[in-house]
């Protein structure tokens, strides 16, 4: 006959242990997202806003825990919304850049998630370097203003 008293002491131990093991586990990766923003995703930022409020756009950031995002207009429209969202998974996160497109014509807002990497995307924030977010915002940044130039083509005719 089994001490059931014991069994379910054990069982419930055990659970308490696991799901500390998680919460500190949870706790280092939140850790690391804070560590990508500061060292890696602000900077970016500020380096592509300097550049920028020398050509005359207006450069919002909006940092929260697990996102930032880069907004970037003149006074008559927003030329890119950036965002990267942080996912966690295991004992690290991966970040996945999203951009907002809107279509004037329709009134609408898409939203097109990229990656920062060409090729295996197993790789995690630790491994994304301050240069290549500049490098990709940028791309999406001339991207964008290709996209608004082509649709300004087109209304005008």
């Amino acid at each position: 006959m089994i001490d059931l008293k014991k069994d379910l002491d054990l069982f419930f131990e055990r659970q308490a242990e696991i799901k500390k093991s998680a919460n500190e586990l949870s706790d280092k990766v939140d850790l690391k997202i804070m560590e990508f923003i500061k060292d890696k995703v602000t900077p970016a930022f500020e380096e592509i806003k300097a550049e920028l409020l020398t050509r005359g756009r207006k450069v919002e950031t909006i940092i929260t825990r697990f996102s930032a995002m880069l907004i970037i207009s003149t006074a008559e429209k927003t030329e890119l919304s950036l965002n990267i969202k942080l996912n966690k998974s295991g004992k690290t996160a991966y970040a996945v850049p999203i951009r907002e497109i809107v279509d004037r014509k329709k009134g609408q807002i898409f939203t097109s998630q990229g990656v920062f990497r060409s090729g295996s995307q197993n790789y995690t924030i630790e491994e994304l370097t301050k240069d290549e977010l500049v490098k990709y915002i940028i791309g999406q940044y001339k991207d964008s203003l290709g996209a608004i130039l082509l649709s300004e083509i087109s209304e005008s005719k």
